[in-house]
């Protein structure tokens, strides 16, 4: 199981590094959605990648940010 969800740390950080800001809805419009991205994010969080987010205005979701 570990290694599907490595797959998408890898499908998020491969559409983080090419845009600036990523809506977290996005990840859901994928060919192969990325249904829980929240947690891939929190995972990669914690293995040190620099992720912010923040909410979009009159939205209830967030959108995302490397920084490299």
């Amino acid at each position: 199981m570990y290694k599907k969800n490595r797959t998408q740390e890898q499908r998020i950080l491969n559409i983080l590094s090419i845009e600036e800001w990523v809506d977290g809805m996005s990840f859901l419009r994928l060919e192969s959605p990325i249904t829980q991205f929240h947690a891939r994010i929190w995972g990669l969080q914690k293995r040190g990648y620099n992720i912010i987010g923040r909410y979009v205005k009159n939205k209830n979701w967030k959108e995302y940010k490397l920084i490299k």
